[in-house]
């Protein structure tokens, strides 16, 4: 939604046909796309790296996003929900480990 806005604001004051389809919105869903796969990577390496090594989870990063069909998915199919899923479960899992650890330290 962030980025349709966005490119529906540059339609809107360039004086072009905000229909939703032409190339500025394409550009714009690839480009967050893009930006959500980083997100959702930069989430899933936090809550990695409380459990292993760098070195093993910057090599399980570079294989989850070469070994999978998530590289497709973000440079070819942008428009669907994959990378988006994949964003937020990556939130869900670091903000349920934060939570869990908030609650183990809670004196009682």
């Amino acid at each position: 939604m962030p980025s349709f806005l966005l490119a529906h604001l540059f339609m809107k004051v360039s004086g072009d046909l905000a229909d939703g389809f032409s190339k500025p919105y394409q550009d714009a869903l690839d480009l967050s796309a893009v930006l959500y796969l980083i997100i959702g990577m930069l989430f899933l390496s936090k809550f990695l790296l409380n459990h292993y090594p760098p070195k093993t989870v910057y090599f399980s990063l570079f294989a989850l996003l070469c070994g999978t069909n998530l590289y497709y998915y973000v440079i070819f199919e942008g428009g669907y929900s994959h990378v988006y899923s994949f964003f937020l479960f990556a939130v869900f899992i670091n903000q349920l480990q934060e939570l869990q650890t908030k609650k183990q330290n809670k004196h009682w």
